[in-house]
């Protein structure tokens, strides 16, 4: 008979063991993939602002242009006006 609880004991032990190290990968995995998941959501983030602060150079130099054009058509109007 002790011979079969001294190997229920090292079964019970090795069960334990394995359930720690399986449960012990599981949250490194779980760390690991929370770390890499907020990286990119912060590199996502950076490139999203990089974008829009991009988009609105664009828009401000159209405006400018817009303005400069409506500037010069109206130099030419006032010449045309002087002319006829």
């Amino acid at each position: 008979m002790n011979i079969d609880l001294s190997m229920f004991k090292r079964i019970s032990t090795l069960v334990a063991i394995g359930f720690s190290v399986l449960l012990a990968l599981g949250l490194g995995t779980s760390f690991f993939l929370h770390q890499t998941l907020q990286h990119r959501v912060d590199a996502a983030a950076a490139e999203t602002l990089l974008l829009n602060q991009t988009r609105v150079r664009v828009r401000e130099a159209q405006v400018d242009f817009l303005r400069i054009a409506q500037q010069v058509t109206d130099i030419w109007l006032i010449l045309l006006r002087a002319l006829l």
